[in-house]
């Protein structure tokens, strides 16, 4: 996917869905963060939660921007102004095996893909799928249902937003609507649906389904997008790296590689599980 160039302040600033004009209060989305920004106090002590930046012990005076529900997030306008890498910021949590989630989506609907549905290149034809199933009533033109979108080593889920108040009071905890193994995700697709930023999920194997989910920050959509190519490209190229230096290890070390100790780990265990059950047998 060819990433859109991004004026990123302005990228950032909240729009309003049926108007062209920003809100009467200034507020700002930062892909690192679910909540709305607004302006910071003007004070001191606090610290950009990006850079580190310290107010106090740099001496500086810097604007910045808060959460606006309060949690303890700041931005300071260099940031702000700044290009964001959710994948660089993210990298090391991922490779710790951690959970990566996006949240501030709304879910569109699931549609099931059949053999006429477009690539995920064919964004023109992506487009005239959810144009004719939104003015058939399959889809809504807005989303209502919260939703985040998870991403991990293992693979990728949709779940209920719990940055969301409405989805604390109506699951009051984690609930995953969908989830997919890596290898069962054949897509993932940016759609600039103005003043809407979709986000096109295609996944399953037998049955392959098509999630619609919509926000307002092109930002957040396209680090979604960005986050997943990244993974299989991490996933994929470590572990052919990986397979490959153990090969060449194994063969200067005279030793089984990896791939062999565990095809024989293997071999054990189903040879104890028949033993047992042989064992089992007997006895009755």
């Amino acid at each position: 996917m060819q990433r859109p160039k991004l004026d990123h302040r302005n990228s950032r600033l909240v729009m309003l869905p049926d108007s062209q004009a920003p809100v009467s209060r200034k507020l700002f989305l930062h892909p690192a963060h679910p909540h709305h920004l607004a302006a910071g106090p003007k004070s001191h002590g606090w610290r950009c939660s990006i850079c580190l930046f310290d107010q106090q012990a740099d001496g500086q005076l810097r604007q910045h921007v808060v959460c606006e529900k309060g949690c303890d997030f700041r931005v300071c306008n260099d940031c702000l102004d700044a290009e964001y890498s959710f994948w660089l910021a993210n990298k090391d949590r991922f490779v710790r095996g951690e959970e990566i989630t996006f949240s501030g989506f709304l879910l569109l609907g699931t549609l099931t893909v059949d053999a006429d549905f477009p690539d995920a290149g064919d964004r023109e034809g992506l487009f005239e799928v959810l144009d004719t199933q939104r003015r058939e009533g399959t889809l809504p033109w807005r989303g209502k249902d919260h939703r985040a979108i998870n991403i991990s080593a293992a693979g990728i889920s949709i779940s209920n937003d719990l940055n969301s108040a409405a989805d604390w009071e109506r699951y009051g905890n984690a609930h995953v609507f969908f989830s997919y193994d890596l290898s069962e995700v054949k897509s993932v697709t940016y759609l600039d649906d103005d003043p809407l930023h979709l986000v096109v999920l295609v996944a399953g194997i037998e049955q392959s389904k098509c999630h619609i989910l919509s926000c307002l920050s092109e930002e957040l959509a396209v680090s979604v997008v960005d986050m997943c190519h990244n993974t299989f490209d991490y996933i994929y190229t470590q572990a052919v790296l990986s397979t490959v230096d153990d090969c060449i290890l194994a063969a200067l070390e005279d030793r089984p590689t990896m791939a062999q100790k565990k095809a024989e780990k293997d071999r054990q265990e189903r040879l104890a599980r028949e033993r047992r059950r042989q064992q089992q047998q007997q006895q009755q």
